[in-house]
């Protein structure tokens, strides 16, 4: 996105190559003759979890990648924005908090320009879709098309990797609080442990490799972009233990979970 040559060029590539991300919200946009609209969709997501992989999707596409790759001329331009919410008043708050925060080494505030409305039935960005024409902040054709194709690979390689293993990372996601087995999973898939194991082999994967791929992505995003203390991201990952989690993601990834925290150090550990 940052070396498209416009904002709309960027926003049809995100589209195109939405998938690759770790993403749990559907994303679509819609134009008129004068506006464009992004919705954030959310709806098909388990009621107990849906705020916070709401928090957590808008929270990366905002403060890691799109206003990291605005242009002076969209900066200026944010003003004739609206971003609308479907999260109480004091999420809000706490979210618009937390993209500021990943934003400090910025020259200027780009959130703060954004008109952000709390409490809307569906999540959705607008603006004039004459800003789809504003150049982005480093306009690159050739890198653009480079990254472009990148993704698209590893969205095939995602792809190849075959359903089943979809459709487990799905329930692992929606019941992620209970840490189903592979045996609960199955049952839901009205089919045996064994046959699942297998068709998962076949596919070149295995249940606890998804299970951990899993475990260990929403707990970096609880960590890094949530800012959740350990004690409260491993309760909701149904660890029954802060220290089982710790040592859990220490395995996954090399490093114990306070390298991960982003707000006060103080709170992390608690």
């Amino acid at each position: 996105m940052l070396s498209s040559s416009t904002a709309g060029e960027a926003l049809q590539i995100a589209l195109r190559t939405a998938q690759v991300g770790n993403r749990f919200i559907d994303i679509t946009a819609s134009l008129t003759s004068t506006t464009g609209r992004i919705t954030f969709g959310h709806t098909d997501l388990p009621a107990d979890v849906r705020n916070f992989l709401l928090e957590r999707d808008i929270v990366i596409i905002f403060g890691v990648i799109v206003l990291r790759c605005l242009s002076p001329q969209l900066v200026d331009r944010l003003g004739e924005t609206r971003l609308e919410l479907a999260l109480p008043a004091d999420r809000t708050a706490l979210l618009v908090d937390g993209i500021t925060e990943m934003l400090t080494d910025l020259a200027h505030d780009p959130v703060r320009e954004v008109r952000i409305v709390a409490d809307r039935p569906v999540t959705e960005l607008t603006f004039p879709l004459d800003l789809l024409g504003e150049p982005m902040a480093m306009p690159d054709p050739a890198t653009a098309a480079m990254c472009e194709q990148q993704c698209l690979d590893l969205l095939q390689h995602r792809l190849e990797r075959g359903p089943l293993a979809a459709k487990i990372r799905a329930i692992l996601v929606q019941e992620i609080h209970d840490a189903p087995t592979a045996g609960a999973i199955a049952a839901k898939l009205n089919m045996d442990g064994r046959t699942l194991r297998r068709r998962l082999t076949d596919e070149g994967s295995s249940f606890r490799k998804l299970q951990e791929e899993t475990r260990c992505t929403l707990a970096i995003d609880m960590l890094g972009v949530l800012n959740l203390t350990v004690s409260e991201t491993a309760v909701r990952l149904g660890y029954t233990s802060s220290e089982a989690f710790s040592r859990s993601f220490t395995r996954w990834t090399g490093k114990p979970p306070s390298a991960f925290g982003t707000g006060d150090r103080q709170r992390v550990g608690q």
